[in-house]
């Protein structure tokens, strides 16, 4: 937190009860909010509670009608919906809930025509949630979206990737050099203080700093990223789509593939198929050979 402006963050349920009487339940509090005071998290941030993590780890089973299929750090375990509201008994006022309903409604309706052109893809996919994942938050935003949950940004920085965009992109290509910071221009702390050549040293020595300073900094860029989406936002629906077209002919689709090793897995964080390594090999430098 001392190095990054988000104010919010999303917690997985299956983090905190690998117990039969998890210490997140038992947690006093004085602000009735139990998982910041077990987490710390300052009470005027706001954190998103879900049942599984994003993206989940694929359960034997799958969930009940009265029930959600978690994996905690001690196995896969049922968690019954009489459990999950009477430990969060939070409840939205009247007023929130309707939106909440309305917006629901407006989401499913247009998520349904668009897949009702492809027959074949109707058919064979199940519709459980009403927004569909996107691998571009701007894509979400323009739909009406109000909330984005953003799990790549834990991924690049496992993966070793410095995110370098902003919603209006440069006009000319900023200097390049691996004796400069990861993002020329960017305020961050990694980029006010490091190079991109410590960094890389860092990856290839398998230092936890490296993926803490990547996540540092890909944190500031996205809360960049959607002040500048907010500020567009206030100018009107034209602006945004002007911004947002700029965006997609500037930029690549895909973020690049990662050619190294992530931090370690322990058992509990991935679940690997047979004969999947849950490690990766290590880094590899441009021409192939081993870092």
């Amino acid at each position: 937190m001392k190095h990054t402006s988000f104010e919010s963050a999303y917690m997985a349920l299956e983090d905190f009860i690998e117990k039969p009487s998890p210490p997140v339940y038992q947690t006093p509090s004085a602000r009735s909010r139990p998982l910041q005071a077990f987490t710390a998290f300052p009470k005027d941030h706001t954190i998103i509670l879900g049942a599984r993590r994003i993206p989940p780890v694929t359960t034997p089973l799958g969930n009940g009608n009265q029930h959600v299929q978690v994996f905690s750090s001690t196995g896969f375990r049922n968690v019954a919906v009489t459990e999950y509201s009477e430990r969060w008994p939070a409840t939205p006022n009247s007023k929130k809930l309707i939106r909440m309903v309305d917006r629901t409604e407006e989401w499913v309706d247009t998520f349904l025509q668009k897949r009702a052109a492809d027959p074949a893809v109707a058919e064979a996919v199940a519709v459980f949630a009403p927004i569909p994942p996107s691998s571009v938050p701007y894509s979400g935003i323009a739909l009406g979206a109000d909330l984005c949950l953003i799990p790549f940004i834990n991924d690049n920085s496992d993966n070793g990737i410095a995110l370098t965009f902003t919603l209006e992109p440069p006009t000319t290509p900023p200097p390049c050099g691996i004796l400069g910071p990861p993002m020329p221009g960017c305020t961050c702390y990694t980029c006010t203080n490091h190079t991109q050549a410590f960094i890389r040293h860092l990856l290839s020595a398998n230092e936890m700093l490296s993926w803490t300073l990547l996540q540092i900094h890909n944190h500031h860029v996205m809360s960049e990223f959607f002040a500048a989406i907010r500020a567009t936002l206030a100018q009107g629906e034209a602006a945004f789509e002007e911004a947002r077209a700029k965006f997609s002919a500037a930029y690549e689709s895909e973020l690049p593939i990662p050619t190294g090793q992530r931090p370690r897995a322990r058992g509990y964080h991935f679940k690997s198929g047979p004969g999947e390594k849950i490690n990766d090999p290590a880094w590899s430098n441009e021409l192939g050979e081993d870092a």
